[in-house]
This record gives C-alpha cells, structure tokens and sequence, in this order.
C-alpha cells in the first residue's frame, strides 16, 4: 500500500503542477481562479498523503466531483492535455479509493 500511496500523492502534485502551469499560462482566462484552487487543494492532498496522513486517501476522493462533469465534456477524439489532465486526476482518485479500501479490510 505504500507504493499506491506515493503513486497517488506522484499523481496529485503533478496535477497541480499542471493546473498552475494552466493558470499561469493564461491569467486573463476565465478558468484561471479554478486552476489556482485546483493547484492548492491538489498539492495539500499529495503532501498528506506524503506525509502519511490518516484521513489523506478520504481528502483524496474530493477531485470526483470536478470530474463528473469534466467527463461530459471531454472530447476523447482529441487527445491534449485536458485530456492527461482527467486520467492523471482519475487514477489518483482510484489510488486513494484503493487505499480506502484496503484499510477497512
């Protein structure tokens, strides 16, 4: 479990890498309030789970309701990196579900 543990806390502070990358890129957009939330929020998660935080896997859920309707959206003919960006944030969603699980057995 350690190794999905460093797996998901790798994937969410390249996540938020990205999304300050996204911010910084363009601050006239009107996405840019979002990536800067987006990047906090995700570089907290993988410091946690670095940190080997207890309650770090269930904060770790809180990216699937950005990506409910981020997955409607999406257009999967056109691979760029909004695209990387759902699959980064979706297995490091299915890592901390993982590691949910794997403690309540």
């Amino acid at each position: 479990m350690r190794l999905i543990r460093l797996l998901a806390a790798i994937l969410f502070l390249v996540g938020a890498g990205v999304h300050l990358y996204t911010a910084i890129k363009n601050p006239s957009s009107t996405y840019f309030e979002f990536a800067l939330i987006f990047a906090i929020v995700y570089t907290a998660i993988g410091v946690l789970l670095l940190m080997n935080k207890r309650y770090a896997p269930m904060l770790g859920l809180i990216p699937i309701i950005p990506l409910i309707p981020a997955s409607l959206q999406l257009n999967f003919n056109n691979l760029n990196w909004t695209f990387a960006m759902f699959v980064i944030e979706v297995m490091a969603v299915v890592c901390c579900i993982l590691l949910l699980i794997k403690r309540k057995a």
